[in-house]
C-alpha cells in the first residue's frame, strides 16, 4: 500500500474492507465492495466497476443517478429571481423549502413557500397525488409548474432539484438558499 502522504494515494479512494464500504477522498457517493474483492485502493475517478455494485435504496434514486450531470443539471435561480417569485405567487412557479422543520423554526421561511423536508421525504414527486396531498396537506404540483428549491446554502435543494427531474418535473435551485435570503432581507440565520 501507498504511503497516506504521497500524490498518488491522496488521488486513490481508501477502503476499510473490515465493513465493506469505501468512500472518496472528496465524498460524493458510497460504492460497498463484494466480499470477494481484496482491493487496497481504486482510481479515484472509478464509481462503479464489476468489482463493485453501487447500492441504490429507491428506483428515483437510481433513475436519477443514470442522469448525466451536464444534462440533469438544475438552472440556477438568484435572490431576485426567487424573491420575484415569492412576491407574485403563481400556478407556474412553487418554492419548495427542504430544510427539517426544525430549522424553519429556528430561522424563518422564504414567503409563499411551501416545505417538504428531504430527509424525511426522499422522493416526494413519484407519490401519486393523492398520497402527496394526504402527506404534506396541499396539492401535487402540475407536471408544467417550474419548482424552485431552496435549503440552508444550496446542496441539498441541488439534490432535491435533480430526484424532481427524475420525476419529469422542470426544476430549478436556489443556490444561495437561506443563508443568501436572511442576508438580502435582514431574515434570523441559525
Amino acid at each position: 500500500m501507498l504511503p497516506l502522504r504521497s500524490p498518488l494515494a491522496r488521488s486513490l479512494l481508501a477502503v476499510r474492507p473490515a465493513r465493506g464500504i469505501c468512500t472518496l477522498a472528496q465524498p460524493t457517493r458510497r460504492i460497498a465492495i463484494l466480499p470477494s474483492a481484496p482491493i487496497t485502493a481504486v482510481p479515484r475517478r472509478v464509481l462503479v466497476s464489476p468489482t463493485f455494485r453501487a447500492l441504490s435504496t429507491s428506483l428515483p434514486r437510481k433513475e436519477a443517478e443514470k442522469t448525466p450531470v451536464d444534462e440533469g443539471a438544475p438552472k440556477i435561480y438568484t435572490f431576485d429571481q426567487v424573491k420575484q417569485i415569492s412576491d407574485n405567487p403563481s400556478s407556474k412557479y412553487l418554492i419548495v423549502d427542504v430544510r427539517d422543520k426544525s430549522e424553519l423554526d429556528n430561522s424563518g421561511v422564504i414567503p409563499n413557500s411551501v416545505n417538504i423536508s428531504i430527509k424525511e421525504h426522499l422522493t416526494p414527486f413519484m407519490l401519486p397525488p393523492e398520497q402527496f396531498e394526504e402527506t404534506f396537506g396541499f396539492s401535487k404540483p402540475a407536471k408544467d409548474t417550474v419548482l424552485v428549491f431552496s435549503c440552508k446554502a444550496g446542496v441539498r435543494s441541488d439534490n432535491a432539484a435533480r430526484m424532481a427531474l427524475a420525476a419529469g418535473y422542470e426544476v430549478s435551485s436556489y443556490k444561495g438558499g437561506w443563508l443568501d435570503w436572511a442576508k438580502n432581507t435582514g431574515g434570523k440565520t441559525y
